[in-house]
């Protein structure tokens, strides 16, 4: 009996060590699966090798899984490659003042995560106790800027250094191109590029245009409380002009780009455009009054006399990364400027649907408010239309625009 029962046991032994031969172990680090996700992603992916826009070289041994974003210009390219929802682990929110209790609906609707994320400060005034805590595999800086970033590097820190926001459309592409490639997502860049290319490629009809038969055209923001037409902060509004078929006498000011009435009657423009976030709130549905509220004497102006002041869309007028002519939504800002400027050359096109369209694509939401926006007539196409809760039905294209669409 004491045989049998040895053999039974040693019978079962043997079994159970085939079975866990055959079988691999429980990982215990399935416990902590968020850590594991990010480990393992470290651990199976290919070194990354860039020439930021400073033509410095930024190498990481795997795509970065934690970004820290250190200027609020940025965070544009964050949000269209989808980066903000388990990407990013600190922003500049001493300077966008984001909470989850006040956050922007922008904000909530494309990343509601961020409004919680650390505070990593600004160039000027970084946290490095918050960095050394978090450990960013990359931080986001800006070109002009460069002392802040030295100073970062000299911690231990891989710093990519970028014209998001300050500079051309050009150098945005290239930017967010950067951005991707570190964050291993060229897919999402991909997608992004090629829907801009659809929309810009509707202005195209624009671009035939004889040179003196382009209309004038100044865009006016304000900075700490002065009035800009040119300069950094406007060179991106001012490339969207021209791609759009304008001729911008304000572009070259070089500097801050302040503006005297001097210089607006010198250049008596047959458009201006104003940044949303400039306009007082009383007079955001009456651009022409806003100019004179905050230039006083311009009311003798061209455009005021003719009623061409446009205040540029912005989809939460909270939050001025929803703006049409920030560097993420240029594609919009570009066709709405021109169907304003040659609205015999665009009156087909319904821009609040191919807006809705394009918040869908890159942003992932598609309850855009069209009351916003701004079309060549205000209405919507005879192929779409407004619903009672401001959404939009059909695609709002003519065929020949939904054909451009398609290509």
């Amino acid at each position: 009996m004491r045989i049998a029962t040895l053999m039974t046991i040693s019978f079962l032994n043997i079994v159970l060590l085939l079975f866990s031969l055959l079988i691999p172990p429980f990982p215990l680090h399935c416990l902590h699966a968020m850590d594991s996700h990010s480990e393992q992603a470290k651990e199976f992916s290919s070194p990354v090798r860039v020439i930021d826009q400073t033509g410095r070289t930024i190498e990481l041994p795997h795509p970065s899984a934690r970004t820290a974003v250190l200027f609020p210009q940025a965070m544009g390219g964050i949000l269209v490659l989808g980066l903000a929802t388990d990407t990013i682990v600190g922003i500049p929110n001493f300077m966008l003042k984001w909470t989850p209790e006040k956050c922007p609906d922008f904000i909530r609707k494309v990343a509601p995560g961020l409004a919680g994320v650390a505070d990593i400060g600004y160039p000027g005034k970084v946290n490095t106790e918050t960095l050394l805590m978090l450990k960013p595999d990359l931080i986001i800086g800006p070109v002009h800027l460069m002392k802040a970033s030295d100073a970062i590097r000299a911690l231990g820190f891989s710093v990519v250094s970028v014209k998001a926001g300050f500079g051309s459309i050009s150098d945005w592409h290239e930017a967010i191109s950067i951005i991707a490639a570190l964050h291993g997502v060229e897919d999402r860049l991909e997608t992004y590029k090629s829907t801009c290319s659809r929309i810009v490629g509707l202005a195209d009809k624009v671009g035939s245009i004889e040179k003196s038969r382009q209309v004038s055209a100044v865009f006016i923001t304000s900075f700490m409380g002065k009035m800009q037409a040119g300069g950094s902060r406007t060179s991106m509004a001012f490339d969207i002009l021209t791609r759009a078929g304008a001729r911008c006498p304000a572009s070259d000011l070089s500097g801050a780009g302040q503006i005297s009435l001097e210089s607006l009657y010198l250049w008596n423009p047959d458009h201006i455009f104003l940044g949303e976030t400039s306009v007082p709130s009383e007079c955001r549905n009456d651009p022409c009054r806003a100019i004179v509220s905050m230039i006083p004497g311009t009311d003798k102006l061209k455009a005021v006399i003719s009623g061409n002041v446009h205040v540029v869309p912005q989809d939460d007028p909270e939050c001025w990364f929803s703006s049409w002519f920030q560097p993420a939504n240029h594609p919009l800002g570009i066709l709405w400027a021109a169907s304003l400027m040659y609205p015999e050359h665009l009156k087909s096109l319904d821009i609040n649907a191919i807006a809705e369209k394009f918040f869908s694509d890159v942003y992932g939401y598609s309850t855009y408010d069209s009351s916003n926006s701004t079309s060549t007539d205000g209405s919507i196409g005879a192929e779409g239309s407004i619903g009672a809760d401001g959404s939009i039905s059909g695609n709002g294209m003519s065929k020949n625009e939904q054909e451009t669409m398609k290509k």
